[in-house]
């Protein structure tokens, strides 16, 4: 018998295993087409957005306006199976949660551009 995660523990598990997602959300900007080096500095930097969005007191950070708008919508994109990779099988209130609150920040980001 399973038991399911609570979002405290998904978001607990986000945390923890921070580096281990941000090395995933670099390969898979990689893979749509960014170099090694914006890759690992742009999944770091959009990371945030999520971790930002899901605290409402944290601040988004101000460099992710530098990230191309391709890059910011193919995280988008690939964030659902990114947190499953590195969680496990969260939630699905968390992983709503988490996609809400990464597009609110990237847009006002991309907006910010």
């Amino acid at each position: 018998m399973s038991t399911s995660l609570s979002e405290a523990e998904a978001f607990g598990i986000l945390r923890t295993r921070r580096k281990q997602f941000d090395a995933a959300a670099a390969q898979s900007l990689q893979m749509s087409g960014a170099d090694s080096e914006a890759a690992v500095r742009n999944a770091s930097l959009l990371a945030d957005l999520v971790l930002a969005g899901c605290d409402k007191n944290a601040a988004p950070p101000s460099g992710a306006a530098a990230v191309p708008r391709g890059q910011i919508i193919a995280f988008g994109d690939s964030l659902v199976p990114l947190l499953r990779d590195v969680i496990g099988e969260p939630p699905p209130h968390f992983l709503a949660q988490c996609v809400n609150a990464y597009w609110r920040c990237a847009t006002a980001a991309l907006e910010a551009a």
